[in-house]
């Protein structure tokens, strides 16, 4: 005999009573489920200066561009460093992959531009985690073991590190997303973040050498978009309460310590 079942709409109803967060978690895994469902603590940005907290990460662009001198056509990498109270874009570089030479000479545009920050806040990366940048932190083995002065102990900086796999505690990937929308998409070139997000024509565009743009062309339009817009765009983000980072920056920069010329020098130099 037939096993009687209930009807479709029963097992709709009952599905529909699974927390949320047991769906995220077994759907998309235990990252989506921190990011998405479970409660956060809201960040006080009225409550620290200018200055006084720091942040950088790469983002990888979601374009290709061609080497001015090799015609080697790749996706670039872009090291950032912003001030967490202003969320002002203060340094930039663009590279072919993620480096710490890329770290450490963006670090020294943002302190020869806006001086030396209190405090730094950074992933777990080894770009950031070298022995002559941050030190080896989390990824130090040998605890007895003695490395040289940092660039950042030199400079009297406090890194903190983020939690791993906890990007919503940077504020600045949150600013990558424009880096996607308005930038990145404005190119023939535009290739996604993900395969599913490529665009159908992007293999046919990529046949023809003349629709690659050079390196530098996309540098110095991506230093007139961050310049131009994002630092000095009105923003209706947690603590900007409608003013420009720009802004923002200035009216909270109530201590900067300038670098020397020496002091400057020294970021250059690697110690081990």
């Amino acid at each position: 005999s037939l096993i009687p079942l209930p009807a479709v709409d029963a097992f709709k109803r009952q599905v529909r009573q699974i927390p949320i967060g047991v769906v995220k978690y077994y759907r998309e895994g235990s990252k989506a489920l921190d990011d998405d469902v479970l409660s956060y603590v809201q960040r006080d940005y009225e409550g620290i200066d200018a200055n006084e907290w720091w942040v950088s990460d790469y983002h990888t662009l979601d374009l290709m561009v061609k080497d001015d001198r090799t015609g080697e056509v790749y996706r670039p990498h872009v090291v950032l460093w912003m001030d967490i109270r202003s969320r002002r874009v203060l340094s930039w570089r663009m590279r072919k992959e993620s480096d710490s030479d890329g770290v450490i000479l963006s670090f020294r545009d943002a302190v020869a531009a806006c001086g030396i920050p209190e405090n730094v806040y950074l992933d777990n990366g080894k770009e950031y985690l070298t022995h002559a940048f941050g030190g080896r932190g989390r990824r130090k083995k040998n605890v007895n073991a003695q490395y040289a002065t940092s660039i950042l102990d030199l400079l009297g900086v406090q890194m903190h590190n983020a939690l791993p796999r906890n990007g919503r505690a940077k504020v600045i990937e949150r600013s990558f997303g424009e880096f996607s929308r308005w930038f990145a998409k404005s190119f023939i070139t535009y290739c996604g973040n993900r395969p599913a997000a490529r665009p159908e024509r992007h293999n046919d565009v990529m046949k023809r050498d003349s629709n690659i743009p050079l390196a530098s062309e996309v540098e110095e339009l991506l230093g007139k978009f961050i310049a131009g817009l994002h630092n000095a765009q009105a923003s209706g983000a947690v603590g900007l309460n409608g003013k420009t980072p720009n802004q923002v920056y200035e009216d909270t920069l109530f201590k900067k310590r300038t670098a020397t010329q020496d002091q400057l020098n020294l970021m250059l130099l690697r110690s081990e």
